[in-house]
C-alpha cells in the first residue's frame, strides 16, 4: 500500500473536524509512512468505532471508546491510567477569567515514580459538531 493511501486509511478512523491533521502534514513527518498494523488489531479497531459511532451521543460509550483506543491501540497499561478518582487535585487549574476549573478526565502516569505524564481531558460529542455535506 501507498504511503499516502495508509495514511489517507489511518485519517478515516477519526474524527476530523475543525483544525486536524492532513495527509500533507502526515507525509512531511513520516514519509516512510506509519508502522503497519496488526490486520488482527484493526478489526477490531473497526468493530469498537461501529459500535462508538452508532452510540457516540451516549456518554458511557463515548468514554469507553477513548478507554479501548488508551488502552489497547496506544497500548497505555490499564495500570498506569488514572481515573477521575484517583487523580491528584493539584492537577486542576484554576481559570480565575471564567470562575471554573479545568481538570484532566484520565491521566497517564510514569510507572516508577507515578508523575504525570499525559494529561487527558474527554470532550462529550456534540451534535451540533456533526458533519454535514
Amino acid at each position: 500500500m501507498s504511503v499516502p493511501r495508509h495514511h489517507a486509511e489511518w485519517l478515516s478512523l477519526v474524527e476530523a473536524q475543525g483544525a486536524f491533521l492532513s495527509i500533507e502534514e502526515l507525509l512531511k513527518v513520516f514519509p516512510q509512512g506509519l508502522d503497519a498494523h496488526d490486520p488482527e488489531h484493526f478489526n477490531l479497531l473497526k468493530i469498537a468505532y461501529d459500535e462508538w459511532e452508532y452510540e457516540k451521543y451516549n456518554p458511557e460509550i463515548h468514554q469507553a471508546w477513548i478507554r479501548w483506543v488508551l488502552e489497547n491501540t496506544l497500548e497505555f497499561p490499564a495500570d498506569l491510567l488514572q481515573q477521575r478518582q484517583q487523580i491528584a487535585p493539584s492537577l486542576t487549574v484554576k481559570v480565575a477569567q471564567y470562575g471554573e476549573g479545568l481538570s484532566p478526565d484520565v491521566v497517564l502516569i510514569e510507572p516508577d515514580t507515578a508523575k504525570p505524564q499525559l494529561l487527558i481531558k474527554i470532550v462529550p460529542f456534540d451534535q451540533g459538531l456533526e458533519k454535514s455535506y
